[in-house]
């Protein structure tokens, strides 16, 4: 697993955002953002519920949600109705108590908004 700053961080997430200026009504960033979330479900080493969260998926097979919720699991997966795919944590930000985690098999729809890399490459490295 990697620990990494936040521009590294959100580099290896995929992580998608809106582009500087554009403006979106609550609804239409619901409409946007609700296919890609989804619950996390940890279970301890005895296969029991632990810990429940939520996750949006932010590139194919990878998914952000908070570091606290992921601490110690044995076993994560990611869930809506009856779908479920398993998980486990590739990297973590302690500073901002985030952890992406790497879906296993058919990943679930990412959300669809601006590429991140552009975004942060140009508000990174032109300041």
């Amino acid at each position: 697993m990697m620990r990494l700053c936040r521009g590294a961080f959100l580099i290896a997430a995929g992580l998608p955002l809106l582009a500087i200026g554009q403006q979106l009504t609550p609804a239409e960033v619901y409409a946007r953002v609700s296919p890609s979330v989804f619950s996390v479900l940890v279970f301890d080493a005895n296969g029991r519920l632990a810990v429940t969260g939520s996750a949006v998926v932010v590139a194919h097979g990878r998914a952000v949600t908070n570091k606290h919720v992921v601490d110690g699991g044995a076993l994560i997966r990611l869930g809506r109705g009856a779908a479920e795919w398993e998980a486990e944590v590739s990297a973590v930000d302690d500073t901002h108590d985030l952890a992406v985690l790497t879906v296993n098999g058919s990943a679930p729809p990412r959300c669809s908004c601006v590429d991140l890399m552009r975004l942060l490459l140009a508000s990174t490295y032109m300041r």
